[in-house]
């Protein structure tokens, strides 16, 4: 080791970052993918350039790319996130994966986001039939 390294030893890497609220956004939007067989796609996005502030939208590809924000995240660190439901405007802490898996399906199986998925399938449906 160099004289001049003050860093010292690099820790492992943490073992449960696969976990963390980023990569449960992804894996949701492949979800909403494969549930519609391609009609809607879910995208995950930094919102105004912002690390740690992540966005969950609804694509619809035969809408020219129609896209529907329903939540964004905002990482604490730690595994603390806030995550906030665009239709309601609630906000739910969460200050481990459980809390935030709870209240991620409490968001994606409400009456509004269900409301605002069943608008885009008709519309997609009706777009594959003309």
């Amino acid at each position: 080791m160099n004289d001049n390294n003050l860093w010292g030893e690099l820790p492992e890497p943490i073992a449960d970052i696969e976990n963390m609220p980023l990569s449960t956004l992804q894996e949701q939007a492949i979800f909403l993918g494969r549930l519609s067989r391609g009609l809607l796609m879910g995208r995950v996005s930094d919102c105004d350039g912002m690390i740690y502030r992540h966005s969950l939208k609804i694509i619809v590809p035969l809408l020219n790319y129609y896209s529907y924000t329903i939540l964004t995240c905002t990482v604490f660190g730690k595994g603390r996130a806030i995550l906030t439901d665009l239709e309601s405007e609630q906000k739910h802490e969460c200050n481990d994966e459980t809390e935030f898996r709870e209240a991620l399906q409490k968001i994606l199986q409400s009456d509004e986001v269900r409301k605002v998925l069943g608008t885009l399938l008709a519309q997609a449906r009706a777009e594959c039939d003309r």
